[in-house]
C-alpha cells in the first residue's frame, strides 16, 4: 500500500488522503522521523483551520515523544497557540 500513495504524491505531492495514510503506516511502523516530515507536509496543505490545530498537536506530540527534539518541540507546541 505505502508503494501506491507514493507513485500518487509523486503525481500530485499536496494529495491529502495518501499525505494521511503514509502518516498512518509510518506511524504504525514506528518510523517517527516519517511520521512528522509527513505531518508537516500534511499541515501545509489543510486549509481548515481547526484541522491544522489537530495536525499540530499530533506533530508536536510525535517530535517530544518520539523524536525527542526538544527546540523542535516547544516550536511545534508555539505553531498550535499561533
Amino acid at each position: 500500500a505505502r508503494k501506491a500513495y507514493e507513485l500518487v504524491l509523486q503525481g500530485d505531492p499536496a494529495n491529502a488522503p495518501a499525505l494521511d495514510e503514509l502518516g498512518r503506516i509510518a506511524t504504525a511502523e514506528g518510523r517517527w522521523q516519517d511520521a512528522a516530515q509527513l505531518l508537516e507536509r500534511r499541515i501545509d496543505v489543510e486549509s481548515d483551520p481547526d484541522h491544522r490545530v489537530r495536525l499540530r498537536r499530533e506533530l508536536a506530540t510525535i517530535v517530544r515523544d518520539r523524536l525527542a527534539d526538544p527546540q523542535r518541540a516547544v516550536d511545534a507546541w508555539q505553531a498550535v497557540l499561533d
